[in-house]
């Protein structure tokens, strides 16, 4: 019906963008900080790869449904991610669960070749918890220059978003054919 493919389609849509934003926070943060800048180009990278893969399939399997179901079947495999991803080391440590975040970082100190001094990590970890106090999302707008600061990022990050979805989605109508303008769209993304 309609209103389940709607339903199934407004969850993609929320899912995926909270994915998309915690692979990038949590792949940071497992990453050492010398392969940071690296590891953030190669995921947006593939966002631009995955448009120039979704126009080849969209023009193998054109109709709507076939197109849905298959991209669907394609995505099911990438949902195990979920229980192989260590934790955050940051956000257990946050929640007192130091034990827990040594054994994640252990994890990512062997896969670097490294040894991990836990001692360090305990006592400095445990000196900055009991000295922050809790912030939350308002706090961004009870100063001015944050508030300043804040409402900047959110209009550029609006104006951004409208301008890159709006050549995206209008590419079909810059003549040549959808699929191959689409994947065109999605190339010249990958370089920049």
């Amino acid at each position: 019906s309609y209103t389940l493919y709607l339903t199934a389609k407004f969850c993609v849509g929320v899912f995926c963008a909270g994915n998309i934003l915690s692979i990038f926070v949590l792949g940071n943060e497992l990453v050492g900080k010398e392969k940071r800048g690296l590891f953030g180009v190669t995921l947006q990278s593939l966002f631009a790869v995955g448009i120039v893969v979704f126009a080849l399939i969209a023009y193998y399997a054109q109709h709507w449904r076939q197109l849905t179901l298959l991209v669907s079947i394609l995505g099911l495999p990438f949902i195990t991610y979920h229980f192989f991803m260590p934790e955050s080391p940051r956000w257990l440590m946050a929640r007192n669960r130091s034990s827990e975040a040594i054994e994640v970082l252990e994890i990512i100190a062997r896969g670097n070749g490294k040894v991990l001094k836990t001692g360090a990590i305990c006592s400095d970890s445990s000196k900055k918890m009991s000295a922050s106090k809790s912030e939350g999302l308002l706090d961004l707008f009870r100063k001015r220059a944050l508030f300043i600061c804040t409402s900047i990022q959110i209009y550029s990050w609006f104006v951004n978003s409208a301008a890159y979805y709006g050549l995206t989605l209008a590419a079909g109508s810059a003549g040549g054919g959808l699929y191959v303008t689409t994947a065109l769209s999605g190339a010249v993304e990958i370089p920049a």
